[in-house]
Parts: C-alpha cells; structure tokens; sequence
C-alpha cells in the first residue's frame, strides 16, 4: 500500500470525551502507528475549513499560513490531526497531506443550510472535486518524504472564496472544476 487517504471520524461538533476523543483522535493515532508500521509512504488526513471559522477574515481568501482558529471541539480535533500529520512526517519520513475540506454537503439538509449561510457557497466542495482532489493527493509527486503540507480544499467560489486553494494548485496540481451546486449527487431542495 502507497497511500492512505484518512477521512473517518466523527463529521460534527459534539461532546469531546463521549463522542468526539475515540473517532477523531484515538481512530487517527492507529492510522498513523498503521502507516508506520507497515511503510505507508503517503497519508491525507482529513481536516476541515472548521480550522478556520475563527479567523475574521471575509475580504480576501484565508490561506494556510494565517493559521488555525477552531471555534468547537470538532475543530479543535482537527488542529490536532494537522500537527500530529506534521510529526510523522518529521519523525517517521512519511509525505503527509492535512486536506482542510471545504463544506462537502452530505444529504439535501445540509445543501438547504449551506445555501442559507452567507459563505457557504463560497467554501463549498463538490463531490466530484473532491474525487478531482484526492486523486490529485495520490497521484502527486510531492509532498515529499518527511515533508507535510497543509491543503485547502474546496470548489469555486461563488464570490470570495473562503478558503485560498493557491497552494493545492501549487503543490499537488490541484483544480476546481465546480461552482456550487454543481458537482453533487442528490438535488438541493
């Protein structure tokens, strides 16, 4: 096996002991310890542009080096994925990609609430961007061994994007193809 591509996890704000620490943290070290041990030489990790709600930038795109702001336990998780895909790639010479993932709408009720939130189209990720994404995750040269990279995913947005995909593009030849709703499997409404 190259590459493990790492989405499980709980997908929402919750209680982080009852519901949040086993999925999220403890589910993520086995992948890591698993990639170790058995010479995976990639892995993405799954986290979310909830890294970022705190940050009060709504005039220009966040990019990766204005750094986290989670506002919730779920987001918080995250952070901690990002750092943890940081020290295997130092300690163990793994190439790690953390994937900040735009709003990918899993059922019309979370269509019918990205359309009603004022940026939701603007970090919205289409279904078949994120097949465009990820392929791009397994397919890529870099990163490196014992490099990691922080990469924000999303789709085009419909005005300022929220999240700056520049470095995706940069780094692993990442782009958008879809503006919301394109791109989805269910209808919307």
């Amino acid at each position: 096996m190259d590459t493990i591509i790492h989405l499980g996890a709980y997908p929402n704000d919750a209680d982080f002991m009852d519901v949040l620490l086993q999925p999220n943290v403890v589910g993520l070290y086995y992948i890591c310890e698993a990639a170790v041990e058995f010479g995976v030489k990639r892995l993405v990790l799954a986290s979310t542009v909830q890294v970022i709600t705190g940050q009060e930038i709504f005039d220009r795109p966040v990019h990766e080096e204005d750094g986290p702001a989670p506002v919730n336990h779920y987001a918080l998780t995250k952070v901690w994925a990002e750092t943890a895909g940081a020290m295997y790639a130092r300690v163990h010479n793994l190439s790690v990609i953390s994937a900040r993932i735009g709003w990918y709408p899993r059922n019309t009720g979370e269509c019918i609430r990205l359309a009603a939130s004022p940026h939701g189209p603007n970090m919205f990720f289409s279904h078949t961007d994120s097949n465009r994404f990820f392929t791009r995750c397994v397919e890529s040269d870099a990163p490196h061994a014992g490099e990691s990279v922080i990469l924000h995913a999303q789709s085009k947005p419909v005005g300022i994007a929220r999240m700056d995909v520049g470095t995706a593009q940069e780094i692993i030849g990442y782009e958008p193809q879809d503006t919301w709703p394109d791109g989805l499997p269910f209808p919307i409404s």
